[in-house]
């Protein structure tokens, strides 16, 4: 989620400067979105279980902050601002995502 590689960065089509969203696809498909802090604080109680009882530590894990819909992270941003943007999705087809993604990086 953090910059600058996060989810909410002009590289994955987030131009808040534009108040635009632009997804391929379905505006419907969930995305997980997973912070740092997510991360740390799971390690953390991992390394907790392994020195209680290490037979209780899966041998794979799966970690997910939050798992959300384009439509339902741009209604959190707006909800989130106050009135002071009005963010809008713009679904794309795979062809348009191309060209976008081309033009726009």
């Amino acid at each position: 989620m953090e910059h600058p590689h996060g989810g909410f960065q002009a590289f994955h089509g987030f131009f808040p400067q534009r108040e635009k969203r632009y997804v391929p696809g379905d505006d419907n498909g969930p995305l997980t979105v997973t912070s740092k802090t997510d991360i740390a604080r799971s390690i953390v109680e991992l390394i907790k279980m392994a020195i209680d009882n290490p037979q209780n530590v899966p041998s794979r894990i799966r970690l997910a902050g939050t798992c959300r819909t384009p439509a339902e992270i741009v209604e959190i941003f707006n909800r989130a601002a106050n009135g002071k943007t009005h963010i809008v999705l713009v679904p794309l087809s795979d062809e348009e995502a191309k060209v976008f993604m081309t033009r726009t990086i």
